[in-house]
């Protein structure tokens, strides 16, 4: 049976047809070669990642670094390790 709409080309196919009218697929032979894919609506560009990465995250993409008060909070246990170690502790 075939479909409503050819999954090729997207054209309608009347219901008790075996090949589809605009492009010429069907079943057993597969599929034309000769499509026209502007009916569609697939753009025949490529895809543009970095232009799809500035505008959904913005051009500034540089991780962060750490905190300056994680560096004092990590030198400070440090020195606090360093102390009671010394003592024996």
């Amino acid at each position: 049976m075939a479909p409503e709409i050819c999954a090729h080309c997207g054209g309608k196919v009347p219901v008790k047809s075996q090949v589809c009218p605009h492009c010429g697929s069907d079943e057993t032979t597969g599929w034309s070669g000769e499509t026209n894919l502007g009916e569609l609506g697939i753009p025949e560009e490529e895809f543009a990642y970095n232009e799809f990465i500035n505008h959904e995250f913005g051009t500034s993409l540089k991780p962060r670094g750490v905190s300056w008060i994680w560096w004092i909070t990590a030198a400070l246990l440090a020195l606090l390790f360093i102390y009671f170690c010394m003592r024996g502790y």
